[in-house]
């Protein structure tokens, strides 16, 4: 009897190679005994597309980078017949693997999978964080965290607030061609919020300002708010409708996944510093 749990899917990628994703996810989805079927969409036009019978890869349009990925992949699951209303969708992209313990995550998502299909309102699934600085709860549902869109899980209910982004932003007014630097940005956004983006953006004595930010153009930072925005306005609508629910509820998940978080970041800065001492090496051979 075959067990494995067949997880639907929209894969997100423009650092990653398509063909070493496929292998990243599949790796992953062994050890936990799941399948993933869907689609992959490639962001980078560099890259080849990759050929798998359980994940299709299409070229994305890149117009809103992971955001405009996410809503093109969801709209290929739809046309295609691919998603189901009684299961969840599994949406990530490249941080899921540069930046974060894929398997820690992953783990902890599948866990909820069975909650998810039961509950028969809106639900968004994954990492939850905490507001901690000048924005202190998301202004469309009141709550004091989000769930990060690097990984994340709905339900069939929330599918309309994820296609309905695009909307969202302008009603917002963060799609005029005004750079995010500017005063007439995002008009409509509460004024503390605009700030909570600028924070991240733009302000150089920011403790949460993005690492690339101060070397990042402006298209580049135009892109990156609309994935903070997305991330704000997903939990936002998702937590007024229905429910946001967290990996890292309880003690026991939280520490679990700070442990795997942990090991990730010490051999991935053990990798680096290997790669900076390789770099030496060869920059000495050639004088």
């Amino acid at each position: 009897m075959n067990n494995t749990k067949i997880i639907t899917s929209v894969f997100v990628c423009y650092e990653i190679e398509p063909d070493s994703y496929i292998k990243k996810i599949k790796k992953i989805g062994k050890k936990l005994s799941v399948e993933f079927k869907g689609v992959l969409i490639v962001n980078n036009t560099h890259h080849a597309l990759a050929e798998d019978d359980k994940i299709s890869s299409v070229r994305g349009t890149n117009k809103y980078r992971d955001v405009s990925g996410y809503i093109e992949g969801l709209k290929y699951l739809t046309e295609n017949g691919l998603s189901s209303e009684d299961s969840p969708i599994f949406f990530s992209n490249d941080s899921l693997f540069t930046r974060h313990s894929a398997y820690g995550i992953i783990s902890s998502l599948v866990l909820k999978i069975g909650f998810i299909s039961e509950l028969r309102i809106p639900v968004l699934a994954g990492k939850v964080d905490r507001y901690v600085t000048v924005c202190h709860q998301n202004p469309w549902n009141g709550m004091h965290f989000f769930v990060s869109t690097f990984a994340f899980m709905i339900n069939s209910r929330a599918i309309k607030y994820l296609l309905s982004w695009e909307n969202y932003a302008q009603d917002d007014e963060i799609l005029n061609n005004i750079n995010v630097e500017s005063d007439e940005w995002g008009n409509t956004l509460p004024a503390v919020l605009r700030e909570y983006f600028r924070a991240h953006l733009i302000y150089k004595y920011s403790p949460m300002l993005w690492q690339v930010a101060n070397i990042s153009n402006a298209k580049l930072l135009n892109h990156k708010a609309y994935n903070i925005h997305f991330e704000q306005r997903l939990s936002g609508m998702v937590g007024k409708h229905g429910s946001l629910i967290p990996i890292n509820d309880s003690y026991i998940a939280r520490a679990k996944l700070e442990i795997y978080e942990f090991i990730f970041r010490f051999f991935s800065k053990l990798f680096m510093s290997d790669l900076r001492k390789i770099s030496i090496i060869k920059k000495k051979g050639e004088l």
